[in-house]
């Protein structure tokens, strides 16, 4: 495997046991609203999908601008969550994008998806469990 092959080594997790999410400081930010988090929850498992479909399109363009706009919009979702390895990557994302960085941004586009992938399975595993408890 070539190094342009692997993930970047200038995305690394935020800790050496990373957790996906913060969902007591998400809670805290949403005035331990857990609905108003569902809520989110929703607008992520909706919003991403496009956005992760328009990132790609966006740089075999070369177009900066869209593609500034989607990694941003990827990181403000994320940012509900306190995901910092998805915030992470999609601030390199969006850093990569805005310099038109387009390599780089290429090369970013797997890791981003498996941060979103992961995401995007513990939040499921969090909804699931507060439907479970009555909580939402």
């Amino acid at each position: 495997m070539t190094k342009e092959q692997r993930e970047p080594d200038m995305i690394a997790p935020a800790s050496p046991l990373p957790s996906i999410w913060n969902p007591v400081v998400a809670l805290k930010r949403m005035d331990n609203d857990r609905g108003l988090l569902a809520s989110l929850v929703e607008y992520f498992f909706e919003d991403t999908p496009v956005l992760l479909n328009e990132l790609p399109l966006a740089i075999s363009r070369t177009d900066s601008l869209e593609a500034t706009r989607a990694a941003h919009s990827i990181k403000g979702l994320c940012s509900n969550f306190e995901a910092t390895d998805a915030i992470s990557c999609a601030h390199q994302m969006e850093k990569a994008c805005r310099e038109g960085n387009f390599d780089l941004a290429s090369r970013l586009l797997p890791l981003l998806h498996k941060r979103i992938d992961e995401l995007r399975v513990s939040l499921a595993e969090w909804t699931t469990a507060q439907e479970s408890s009555g909580n939402n």
